[in-house]
């Protein structure tokens, strides 16, 4: 009898155990997001090139541009995106080229000497076309992939650069300030996968 009871006792536990495991998996499902970014990559244009010619102030002035660092600057969603379903492959050329412009914060008087420096016009509008693909997959972490999309982004390259300056009277250089410019160098990309 002893032995019935104990078989008894056991497999409700066992039983018991499975049933938490089950309901806990299922919890755990339930928190999980409909949706999630899987991946961010950027894609640089490289068909941007521009001769800035120096152009010096008509003063006694002289100014000197330091570069000092340059870095990648995400900027606003495009309002592009491209999606599909599993086992699609999605071509980011599907979406149209847009045309976004240069930006900077710098003086009024130093700016050709800047642009000259850096390379290019501050005010300028560059058009830029996508490039690249990426094929959508039928299952993400175990999970089955409903659809994705890919969102662009405008993707700039901002320089940082400090001006000093120099006259005739005054040979030691001097500090005027510290300035950024932006310039548009392509897209970065969001992947975004819907789950069933």
């Amino acid at each position: 009898m002893k032995k019935i009871v104990l078989f008894l006792l056991i497999t409700a536990v066992i039983l018991t155990g499975n049933t938490l495991s089950v309901n806990a998996e299922e919890a755990k499902q339930e928190n999980l997001p409909d949706s999630e970014i899987v991946e961010e990559f950027d894609v640089f244009n490289t068909d941007i090139t521009e001769e800035i010619p120096d152009i010096q102030a008509r003063s006694r002035i002289t100014y000197k541009v330091t570069k000092l660092s340059r870095t990648s600057e995400i900027g606003a969603y495009t309002g592009q995106s491209v999606s599909g379903d599993p086992g699609v492959t999605l071509s980011l050329s599907q979406m149209k080229s847009t045309s976004f412009s240069a930006s900077s914060n710098v003086a009024w008087n130093v700016k050709g000497k800047a642009q000259a420096t850096l390379g290019f016009n501050f005010t300028k509008s560059y058009t830029i076309g996508h490039s690249g693909s990426r094929k959508v997959p039928n299952t993400y972490n175990g999970r089955k992939v409903k659809r994705a999309e890919l969102k662009a982004y405008r993707l700039y390259d901002k320089h940082t650069f400090k001006v000093t300056w120099t006259s005739i009277h005054v040979r030691k250089p001097q500090y005027y300030g510290t300035y950024w410019a932006k310039k548009p160098s392509g897209y970065h990309y969001k992947m975004v996968y819907y789950y069933k």
